[in-house]
């Protein structure tokens, strides 16, 4: 960090406003054109609202709005025409995300509209410090220069979560190539060993007049994307089929792809409840014992329960109901340090409040969990 110091002959573009380390900032009816690199681009912020703003600029790297390890942005009634990703998600790049390791959360976009640029609502590349509970709704987007609507990009360099990503109410024109776009081949790079994970993606009454595919999603083997589901949906004109590759439980409930309705699950995650799966390698280290909200929640009648844990020990994994009575096991044994994921069905159960339970001998966490019928 000491000997980055730059000057004569470095030739760094620079963002046109970049709040740094701030609390309480509003941006509010303003035009900015042209920025030689990112127009707006928060970082390390919180509490940041961005309204009634528009962005037009189409040089190099000429990304709308990137907020960047931040808490709490609302980003509303803005319009966006770029060179680049109009509203871009992230959390730092390589080892200075790690380094630093501050996620990006807890984001709320609403009311926009997306011109040209290489992505509507996208999260990435540089993710390396994570990201979750990030929601867009009432927006829209048309261009035969926008590539895709959403977009999620990183690689075994960035690593990283990104999670818990909801989209509802995007209206679509028209876009070059992909309605959804996950691609952990970015720069078509898997040289780190950094494995990303992507899960819990929702996209609720999306509506696509003209696409090449609907969905491009690429995982990896050792870390697949999971839990996509895309509900109430239409796609029209649509060229190619869905490329699909190392994606588990990918829900289609009501998606409309050239006139044919479709309903199904891709891949679902371990029907089978006696077994748990391992999501990531052994270079992905997760430092604490966390047990994640259950996906759906509410649900009818499966789930899925994914959790993590930072040494090798006993893990056992129950569902209580609200009396506190035990109405299943779904493990009971030792699993080595990672990143987990199993499935729970309750069709055999009635409708009503349980609780999950995580007990690795040092920590008991639990968490709610609504079975709907």
């Amino acid at each position: 960090m000491d000997e980055r110091i730059y000057g004569e002959d470095h030739y760094l573009r620079p963002n046109m406003i970049q709040p740094y380390r701030c609390k309480n900032v509003l941006i509010d009816s303003v035009t900015i054109k042209n920025s030689p690199m990112w127009h707006i681009h928060p970082v390390l912020c919180a509490n940041v609202t961005i309204q009634n703003v528009t962005v037009i600029g189409h040089g190099p790297n000429n990304d709308g709005c990137n907020p960047e390890s931040c808490q709490d942005v609302l980003v509303r009634n803005c319009y966006f025409d770029t060179g680049d990703d109009c509203i871009a998600i992230k959390s730092g790049r390589n080892a200075d995300g790690r380094r630093v390791n501050v996620p990006t959360e807890n984001v709320v976009i609403q009311n926009c509209t997306m011109k040209d640029g290489h992505g509507g609502v996208v999260i990435g590349s540089e993710i390396s410090g994570s990201c979750r509970n990030i929601f867009a709704e009432d927006c829209y987007m048309n261009s035969p220069n926008l590539n895709r609507a959403l977009r999620i990009k990183t690689n075994s360099m960035r690593g990283g979560v990104v999670e818990n990503i909801y989209l509802r109410n995007i209206t679509v024109g028209e876009v070059s190539e992909a309605a959804i776009k996950i691609n952990f081949y970015y720069g078509e790079c898997d040289i780190g060993s950094f494995a990303p994970i992507v899960r819990n993606i929702e996209v609720r009454n999306m509506t696509v007049q003209k696409t090449r595919y609907v969905l491009l999603m690429r995982g990896y083997e050792r870390s697949p994307i999971s839990n996509v589901r895309i509900i109430d949906s239409e796609f029209n004109n649509v060229n190619n089929e869905n490329s699909i590759n190392e994606v588990q439980n990918l829900v289609l409930q009501n998606v409309s792809i050239n006139v044919a309705v479709i309903n199904k699950i891709i891949n679902p995650i371990n029907d089978n409840l006696g077994t748990v799966e391992k999501i990531n390698d052994e270079t992905n280290v997760p430092g604490s014992i966390r047990l994640f909200q259950v996906y759906p929640n509410p649900f009818n009648p499966a789930t899925t329960i994914q959790f993590q844990i930072s040494k090798q020990r006993h893990v056992s994994l129950t569902i209580y109901n609200s009396l506190g009575q035990e109405v299943e096991k779904l493990i009971d044994r030792i699993l080595p340090v990672g990143y987990y994921t199993t499935g729970f069905n309750a069709a055999h159960l009635p409708g009503g409040l349980y609780m999950c339970s995580l007990n690795t001998s040092s920590e008991i966490i639990t968490n709610k969990m609504i079975l709907i019928k």
